[in-house]
């Protein structure tokens, strides 16, 4: 798995607040840098899914994933490249915290959105 705001931002995000209707899901996620994302995915809404949002003091960007075909290939290709040579296409600390922001996102979301600290998830992890 390769969040593109995690290429751009490098390491810290802080906590997740994820809200879920129906098939319908939007997180919310800071990053120590003061950047907010917004990663949608809503059933059935033109652009509802694979669509991201960075927002930071001074500026904003959206892209729009239309080619996920690519997307997957690129990863298996690198995961394919792992097996072969060694090759890691994620340290351990960066695919730890991805992990700790996906977890975070699900409890969030059993917890009716309210907000889950990364860093408490990475503390569960520890333990």
């Amino acid at each position: 798995m390769s969040l593109p705001a995690a290429r751009i931002l490098g390491p810290g995000f802080e906590n997740v607040r994820l809200t879920a209707t129906g098939a319908s899901s939007v997180a919310h996620i800071t990053h120590r840098s003061g950047a907010i994302l917004t990663l949608t995915a809503m059933d059935g809404a033109a652009g509802g899914a694979f669509t991201f949002h960075a927002h930071g003091e001074k500026e904003y960007r959206s892209v729009a994933l239309t080619d996920t075909c690519t997307a997957f290939r690129r990863q298996l290709k690198s995961v394919i490249a792992w097996m072969r040579d060694g090759t890691e296409p994620h340290t351990f600390s960066e695919t730890r915290e991805l992990m700790a922001v996906l977890i975070a996102g699900m409890q969030s979301r059993e917890n009716d959105g309210r907000p889950v600290e990364v860093a408490a998830v990475l503390g569960q992890l520890e333990s």
